[in-house]
């Protein structure tokens, strides 16, 4: 089979797939930043083909993946906002018609998720949200590196990120280096601009931009892992509370041909659920296995 040109084409079942696919290589050790790494992509490309039919370049996956970030992102942001309900019937939040005007002018995305949620949102928190908080917009001084969002790795050209930009973006730096200054040597080789401490002793030159991420490293390196660590546990108990939820169950159900076309095990199945905490957590366990959930369906209906 040759691979497709030009753009993809989406349904839910092959956006399933993907996500899916996605996840297993995340929980490979295939997650790069807010990517994957490239033997990631490879072999989701080869599992996306074989279970689908659908031969995608790389590049048309890549799109997509950052597509759904993109719309996690929105969805996200939008259930921080404060003093909104929850719309059960609709699976999105719950606001007065003028909150949602002037929301959707302030942020136009927004108006895709008025009358629907987010689609597939358990499993994009599960594949996006554990890396929300060191995503691209977040940075640790001690990394040395700036945010770039939508800039691909191999499209970095060299000599970006220099380091006077990183000088201009550190904070918090600590009173022993105020006296830093930085100094053209011009009589250096090639007229290179030094980076020079004056401090009461003499005109010792060290190199300031290496002692001022070392004099920050511990504190912010510390400080900043304890947020991620804490944003991401959060992440994921908010994931697994919808993904045991009426909605979080009845969202994959309803995908479920095998049980929606049949009115009567639909029925039965939904009264299971709706009455049975213990009976959702079972669902999602084994929400992914087909077979062996529409045995456990069956079987705890009586069906």
């Amino acid at each position: 089979m040759s691979k497709q040109n030009g753009k993809a084409s989406w349904d839910i079942r092959a956006t399933k797939v993907f996500i899916n696919l996605c996840i297993e290589e995340v929980e490979k050790g295939g997650r790069k930043g807010t990517s994957l790494t490239k033997p990631a992509w490879s072999s989701l490309e080869d599992n996306f083909t074989a279970k689908t039919g659908r031969v995608y370049t790389k590049i048309q996956l890549k799109n997509k993946f950052d597509s759904l970030r993109k719309e996690w992102q929105l969805w996200d942001r939008l259930l921080r906002e404060t003093g909104l309900g929850w719309d059960a019937e609709r699976n999105t939040v719950s606001a007065p018609d003028d909150w949602w005007e002037r929301k959707i002018v302030e942020v136009p995305g927004y108006e895709k998720f008025r009358e629907r949620g987010l689609q597939f949102r358990a499993e994009l928190t599960q594949l996006f949200g554990s890396v929300a908080a060191t995503g691209p917009q977040s940075w640790a001084p001690s990394s040395m590196t700036l945010p770039s969002e939508g800039v691909p790795e191999n499209d970095m050209e060299e000599g970006s990120g220099d380091s006077d930009e990183i000088l201009g973006a550190l904070i918090g730096i600590s009173g022993e280096f105020n006296s830093v200054t930085f100094n053209d040597n011009s009589g250096g080789s090639g007229g290179n601009t030094g980076m020079r401490r004056e401090n009461s002793r003499g005109g010792r030159s060290t190199d300031a931009l290496s002692k001022i991420a070392q004099a920050n490293e511990n504190d912010s390196q510390r400080e900043y892992e304890e947020i991620s660590e804490a944003r991401a546990r959060k992440i994921e108990e908010e994931a697994r509370a919808y993904e045991t939820s009426i909605a979080g169950v009845m969202e994959h159900l309803n995908e479920v041909d095998e049980v929606v076309d049949d009115p009567d095990l639909f029925g039965r199945c939904t009264t299971l659920l709706m009455r049975e905490q213990a009976a959702r957590e079972m669902y999602v366990t084994l929400k992914n296995k087909r077979e062996r959930l529409l045995i456990f369906l069956k079987h705890a209906t009586k069906y």
